[in-house]
């Protein structure tokens, strides 16, 4: 039940069990873990976030993560409770999205025990839709993917109530993953308050995306701020000694190795 989630925990509990709190939510019957009572240690945040490597809360107050994508021929569940066939095998790969998530939301993986079912976007109407997950031909190797069908006036294979949808779309096998606001006034500021997202596979590169009011990111907002890296998992900004420096840590030789690269100002 805690999968492909943003978890809360409340660091200040008074009173915690010898050797922790245990959070099993399945297989212990009666006794299984709650996340949704009042007093859980452990809350659900916000659901269907799959492959979520970093969050950063921005200055503005929303809560930003970038995620990977399901990779071709995953499965999508059947909602017990409805008589139309839900469930898809063999789904394209998804794209990778950066979420504004907001409590309560729900961002497009599913998961049954949530009572989730619907893969991102679904496919509300015959046009083209935001996040959609529609069937798809492979125009190189010819492989058909599933996807959910057109509606019709008795069937609609729309996104789950509380669907949010993205702030950006990355596209395909990016790998956004080690995410950061930029706080410096470094380059007369033209990077400050800006995400900047580390884009492991498709990209190798830093991305500098720029919120708009409603906390999604406009299109033309996104800027390469620098390519050539070797699979960078995450970044970080030194803000106190070398004021606008950053840290990258990558990946080399194939993953073998590792390293850390000082990207100064």
């Amino acid at each position: 039940m805690l999968t492909a989630a943003v978890l809360q925990i409340d660091p200040n509990l008074t009173t915690v069990p010898t050797g922790g709190f245990d959070v099993q939510t399945e297989n212990r019957g009666a006794d299984n873990y709650n996340p949704f009572t009042a007093d859980a240690p452990v809350k659900i945040y916000a659901t269907g976030i799959r492959n979520a490597y970093d969050l950063v809360w921005h200055s503005t107050g929303k809560l930003y993560t970038p995620t990977n994508g399901s990779a071709a021929n995953g499965n999508t569940p059947d909602n017990p409770e409805t008589t139309v066939n839900e469930a898809l095998k063999g789904v394209a790969t998804q794209h990778d999205y950066l979420f504004n998530v907001v409590k309560g939301g729900y961002y497009g993986h599913p998961n049954p025990l949530r009572q989730e079912y619907i893969l991102n976007g679904g496919n509300p109407t015959t046009g083209v839709d935001p996040a959609e997950v529609v069937k798809v031909t492979d125009p190189k190797t010819g492989t058909v993917y599933a996807g959910y069908a057109d509606p019709t006036d008795t069937v609609r294979f729309a996104p789950d109530p509380n669907y949010q949808g993205f702030a950006h779309d990355f596209g395909r096998n990016r790998s956004p993953n080690g995410i950061i606001e930029y706080k410096s006034n470094t380059f007369n500021g033209v990077l400050k308050n800006k995400l900047l997202v580390v884009e492991y596979s498709g990209g190798k590169d830093i991305l500098a995306l720029e919120p708009g009011l409603d906390g999604n990111i406009p299109s033309g907002k996104v800027t390469q701020v620098i390519s050539g890296l070797s699979s960078p998992l995450d970044l970080i900004e030194d803000t106190k000694k070398n004021i606008g420096n950053l840290y990258v840590a990558e990946l080399i030789n194939d993953g073998a190795a590792g390293q850390i690269s000082l990207l100064k100002v």
